[in-house]
């Protein structure tokens, strides 16, 4: 069930207004925004319009007791699909913190697991292993450990770049 409009907000009202106090804000209103006295402006035409509505409905028992039910039931509706909308979303929010802090403590372990790494190739570096030793077939100069530090080197690049990709 939808409402086009609160009639009480067209006429400044609270739903506990009492007769006088609905005829009194009418008469201010309609006073106020007369179209006539401002040249018959669509505006002031359509909120006269809208004054008048709120006005007829307001003032008859029987159209605001219906009125009143319809309202009442609106706003029944209206909080509960608001607080349904509100269920769905909070899932939705721990759901992704959830997904978030599983992300996050993955990419802890993978940090921590890549200082380590960084640290044994920081020991590997300092230790005499990563002298050149020549190789004596075919006179080439390169060294095995120098090569292994490169491949050392390749794959923490690789890591780095698996981190930040």
């Amino acid at each position: 069930m939808e409402l086009q409009a609160n009639l009480y907000q067209y006429l400044g009202l609270k739903p506990s207004a009492t007769d006088a106090d609905i005829k009194k804000a009418y008469r201010r209103y309609a006073s106020k925004l007369h179209p006539d006295k401002h040249g018959n402006d669509d505006f002031f035409t359509r909120r006269f319009r809208e004054i008048q509505s709120a006005y007829d409905v307001l003032s008859d028992a029987q159209k605001r007791s219906k009125y009143d039910n319809r309202l009442s039931a609106y706003k029944a509706n209206y909080i509960d699909d608001l607080m349904e909308f509100r269920r769905e979303r909070m899932n939705e929010l721990e759901a992704t913190r959830k997904e978030l802090a599983k992300e996050r403590k993955k990419n802890i372990e993978l940090k921590l697991k890549l200082d380590l790494f960084v640290n044994e190739i920081e020991k590997f570096k300092k230790t005499k292993e990563l002298q050149q030793v020549k190789i004596d077939n075919d006179g080439c100069s390169e060294s095995t450990a120098t090569i292994i530090y490169l491949v050392i080197c390749s794959i923490i690049v690789t890591v780095v770049l698996f981190l930040t990709w």
